[in-house]
């Protein structure tokens, strides 16, 4: 067993990365069970799984500065669409496990704590679609123009689909153009085009409308152009059974 121990989890929401403030991170899943007891249950009490949902919760140190969680993610943003994600590992690598989703902010502490405490902040993400647990094409860091580090993954089978999303936290350029390829051999000599993200030149989220299967390509990686300048920014990619 290989325990892992979070250490340096980076943790980004919509186009703000508050890896800096946050301390406690859970990402919880249930799904609602309805009954579907019949005369030919046995006398046994039958139920199905029906609606699923996910919520992200973080919590942390509060930070009132310019710069700071509070002026990053503000209390009435409560009610505002993100795409987040949180890599456990620290997503500094292609290849690195990332869990992603996309929701809504649905409570937010800006601050909180008794006489003399640190003030800490809280807030909880409920997703209005999957979680995702896929891996990182392209680490967080500033960056021009870029062709990424193929990173092995099975393609979605007839009855799943692939997501991806993008993340830009910083913009000090115009014309970012992302995309994502797959192919069926590491040096992609024969890339197919499988997400295009609309070009941007300020900060923001994308979240990708998902990839039917089946896709029989291993390999996949995130390429970039930009108009000028650089850019900050992240994207993940995973696949998911349809339901």
């Amino acid at each position: 067993m290989s325990a892992l121990v979070l250490t340096a989890t980076q943790v980004v929401v919509g186009s703000a990365d508050l890896t800096p403030f946050t301390g406690q991170i859970s990402q919880h899943g249930k799904v609602s069970m309805k009954e579907t007891t019949t005369f030919g249950s046995g006398g046994y009490y039958c139920e199905v799984p029906t609606i699923q949902q996910f919520t992200t919760n973080l919590s942390g140190f509060s930070d009132l500065s310019a710069t700071g969680i509070n002026s990053l993610i503000l209390p009435t943003a409560v009610g505002t669409q993100y795409a987040t994600y949180a890599a456990a590992t620290g997503g500094t690598t292609a290849g690195d496990p990332v869990v992603f989703s996309r929701g809504y902010l649905s409570d937010e502490t800006p601050y909180g704590g008794n006489v003399g405490d640190v003030a800490k902040f809280n807030m909880a993400m409920t997703s209005d679609t999957a979680m995702v647990g896929g891996f990182v094409l392209a680490p967080l860091v500033l960056r021009g123009a870029f062709t990424g580090t193929s990173v092995t993954m099975a393609g979605p089978t007839a009855t799943q689909r692939v997501y991806a999303a993008l993340f830009v936290t910083g913009a000090v350029g115009t014309n970012l153009a992302v995309t994502i390829e797959s192919a069926p051999a590491s040096n992609f000599a024969s890339p197919t085009t499988r997400f295009t993200f609309t070009t941007v030149s300020a900060v923001g989220w994308q979240w990708a409308t998902p990839v039917s299967g089946a896709i029989t390509d291993g390999f996949w990686r995130a390429k970039c152009t930009v108009g000028s300048s650089t850019f900050t920014w992240a994207c993940h990619v995973g696949v998911l059974n349809n339901i």
